[in-house]
């Protein structure tokens, strides 16, 4: 006696009498979708019971495979800069005033602890920051006398 497989509507010949699909990947994708909540229940009872063992073996995990990861996830950056950066784009696009409230409310719960952050950063980097700031300025000074004399960026005709 042969059936038709109810995902694939292949004939085949059942191994025993209520078997209804070809394959096992269909027996094991219909078993899933039947015991869904079930087997999310057997999970989170097994990851609340095991937790501490599990957060052990991934950091051991991610310790030792850190360059395998970097290397991979570099490259996909490398090879979808501009797919990520668009995706970057219209998500801040989308969410920019919640994400300028959720900053807002970072910087006015955080404000001395980013206070102290800056004078740090500020005190390790014056010499570089001192570089940058007389370049900028020099830069600065330049442009408005090209303005005053005429000579900013057009050619006479």
């Amino acid at each position: 006696m042969s059936r038709h497989c109810t995902c694939c509507k292949r004939e085949f010949e059942p191994t025993s009498g209520n078997q209804r699909w070809c394959r096992r990947k269909h027996c094991i994708a219909a078993h899933a979708a039947a015991n869904r909540g079930k087997n999310a229940k057997r999970k989170a009872a097994y990851r609340a019971a095991n937790s501490k063992r599990i957060a052990k073996y991934q950091a051991a995990y991610y310790a030792a495979n850190r360059a395998a990861h970097r290397d991979r996830s570099a490259a996909y950056y490398a090879a979808n800069r501009d797919k990520i950066a668009k995706r970057g784009a219209a998500y801040y696009a989308e969410n920019r005033d919640r994400i300028l409230k959720c900053q807002a409310a970072y910087h006015a719960a955080n404000r001395e602890k980013l206070l102290k952050w800056r004078a740090a950063y500020h005190a390790a980097n014056r010499d570089k920051i001192l570089k940058r700031q007389a370049a900028y300025r020099a830069a600065k000074r330049k442009r408005l006398k090209d303005l005053k004399t005429g000579k900013a960026g057009r050619t006479k005709r």
